[in-house]
């Protein structure tokens, strides 16, 4: 009888081994698979292919069911690179938050970028509002042109 026992709590053991390996083994290509995703971002941006790189870091961090410094760091020179600031600026601002586990040479690598996204961020407010000024000035002149042709149009029933 406590043979049988024995037996039983030793198939459960196995069951239980086979099963935690099976999770192991899982985790560990998940890790490979985002790894792989990761790398191939980063050849992709090395290469100038800035959109193909923003595709793959997404499909890393859907594998990672999130994101690291690595990962927001190659995001941040990808839309540096793309000159779009703004989403440059907010993925700085992620990795700000979330670097805690990265060295210090990834943190000055994106520190780096920051005045350059500062500057971007500027320019294109500047263009906003220089694009918004013209806008102003062409309602005013077109208000302007309908005064005068009442004025004139005035002038032509008075007489």
């Amino acid at each position: 009888m406590g043979s049988k026992r024995y037996f039983f709590i030793y198939q459960i053991m196995i069951v239980l081994l086979i099963a935690m390996n099976t999770i192991s083994v899982r985790a560990q290509s998940t890790n490979d698979r985002a790894k792989a995703y990761y790398l191939e971002a980063f050849k992709n941006y090395q290469n100038k292919n800035f959109s193909k790189s923003l595709e793959r870091l997404v499909v890393t961090e859907e594998i990672l069911k999130g994101t690291n410094a690595k990962i927001l760091s190659l995001k941040v020179k990808n839309y540096v690179a793309q000159n779009d600031y703004e989403k440059a600026a907010s993925n700085f601002e992620l990795f700000s938050k979330n670097n805690s586990k990265a060295d210090e040479r990834l943190k000055n690598e994106v520190l780096s970028y920051l005045v350059e996204i500062e500057e971007g961020i500027s320019e294109l407010k500047k263009k906003e509002e220089r694009k918004r000024q013209a806008e102003i000035k062409k309602i005013a002149a077109k208000r302007l042109k309908i005064i005068k042709d009442l004025e004139n149009e005035r002038l032509v029933t008075d007489e």
